[in-house]
């Protein structure tokens, strides 16, 4: 599979979304509250507990629920805490190069193959990912050791599916069948912190700065249908790999608003290699 060669998101031309919370408080000011969304193909829902004021947990101002779609979306006083769960599924079919869609056929007969003139491998990419669904369960803690200053830890639980599409021999554009590889297990480990940079009523904004640590596999295998008809035991596409291998800096910003029952908000979030290869 060609690195330069990637999925194009299930569903990108529906623009359908659904939406539901609900929130459940007890009278230590501990709180329950789950919502799900569904969008252009990703699917996504979560739980959260913590000591946070009811304020936090659905009030109508600006310390009430954010937009769904926003990730660390708000700041905790002094002493709160959260522990959090969010399962996230995404479907991703078909394929583009740079922006222009791709079909197989094309991927088959056209796209170099960098391995080509290593042992019998063929001029052009003959095993082709078709369709790839993962789903994600994110598991996270928040910690604020003052009020303008928060604490994260996050870790995701993978388990990932690629079907594929074998053309026979190295030439032409006849299917030779289809395969299927999966691979699950623990992500890389991700360690933030959030800064506060203005609060009122109404408005709020907040950096972000973080680090992603490599604990995640990328050295996972899977039996694939070759070109000449064998079933070898293949390392995965980094598609599949549960992790980067390298040191990433997680950089963002995050603005939130709200005005009586309606909020709104915006987010920026980056990923920096810190590396230029991994070990592996």
């Amino acid at each position: 599979m060609n690195h330069k060669t990637t999925h194009k998101t299930r569903g990108a031309r529906s623009r359908l979304a659904l939406t539901l919370s609900a929130i459940i408080s007890t009278t230590y000011a501990t709180g329950v509250w789950a919502e799900s969304n569904m969008h252009m193909g990703t699917m996504m829902n979560g739980m959260t507990v913590g000591n946070m004021p009811k304020s936090m947990m659905g009030g109508h101002h600006a310390g009430g629920r954010a937009p769904v779609g926003l990730m660390g979306k708000h700041m905790h006083k002094k002493g709160e805490w959260m522990l959090s769960y969010r399962f996230m599924q995404m479907g991703m079919s078909g394929n583009i190069n740079g922006t222009d869609n791709i079909s197989a056929d094309t991927i088959a007969t056209t796209i170099p193959n960098p391995y080509f003139g290593m042992g019998s491998q063929p001029p052009t990419l003959r095993i082709v990912p078709t369709e790839m669904v993962s789903n994600m369960h994110m598991f996270g803690a928040m910690y604020a050791p003052s009020d303008d200053f928060n604490l994260m830890a996050m870790i995701g639980y993978f388990d990932k599916t690629m079907d594929m599409v074998t053309y026979a021999g190295g030439t032409g554009t006849t299917v030779l069948g289809t395969s299927t590889v999966k691979s699950s297990g623990f992500g890389d480990l991700k360690l933030a912190g959030q800064y506060r940079l203005y609060d009122d009523k109404t408005h709020h904004v907040h950096l972000k700065f973080g680090l992603s640590v490599p604990t995640g596999a990328i050295d996972q295998r899977g039996t694939m249908l070759a070109p000449s008809g064998a079933t070898p035991n293949m390392r995965l596409a980094y598609g599949a790999q549960l992790g980067t291998g390298t040191y990433d800096f997680l950089p963002g910003i995050t603005y939130t608003a709200r005005h009586k029952d309606w909020s709104w908000g915006a987010q920026y979030r980056g990923e920096m290699r810190l590396e230029s290869a991994n070990s592996e």
